[in-house]
């Protein structure tokens, strides 16, 4: 016969993580969710010259969100993010490439301007298999040989890898200069 003996265990309440989204709005918030604060745009693309709320106007608008929300919960605003929520929250920055190669590696100033604001938590996205896109298939006058084994554009695959692998160059260079993130 054996004895039990429960152990005491420590347990803590935890509030939701705090997510703030930037680039482009693949995730769908839903109303399930009260600790996101969206400021992705479908189909944006880190220049303005390409979307009207791009990826540089998501950013410049963190820095004014972020002095202001604690502000609001000390008035009773329960729903927007306090100090200690700030600390501990995701920063995603969801799919920029898929839409415009050409300016996707200023996410280390992106990064980094969230950083400076507090952020200490990034989840960067890669984009995806472009060439595979039926956007990008019907776009092009195909031959047999434009496609993989797999009925996507090489050509388009092979960039989204090239900016994939330069992607996750930059990610480990940031990792290694952000302090604490």
């Amino acid at each position: 016969m054996g004895f039990f003996f429960p152990l005491p265990i420590n347990c803590q309440r935890y509030r939701n993580p705090v997510i703030f989204i930037f680039g482009d709005s693949n995730s769908d918030t839903g109303a399930y969710y009260s600790g996101l604060v969206n400021f992705a745009s479908s189909g944006a693309a880190t220049q303005s010259r390409y979307k009207p709320f791009s990826l540089v106007v998501q950013i410049l608008q963190f820095p004014r969100f972020r002095p202001c929300s604690p502000e609001l919960v000390s008035t009773a605003y329960k729903d927007f993010v306090d100090d200690d929520a700030f600390k501990d929250a995701l920063h995603i920055i969801d799919n920029i490439g898929q839409n415009d190669f050409a300016g996707s590696f200023e996410y280390l100033s992106y990064v980094q301007n969230i950083y400076q604001h507090g952020g200490r938590n990034f989840w960067v996205h890669d984009t995806g298999p472009l060439g595979c896109l039926p956007k990008k298939l019907a776009a092009f006058d195909q031959k047999a040989s434009d496609f993989d084994q797999h009925g996507c554009l090489k050509p388009l695959k092979n960039a989204a890898t090239q900016f994939n692998d330069q992607l996750r160059i930059l990610c480990e260079e940031l990792e290694s200069e952000l302090n604490n993130s």
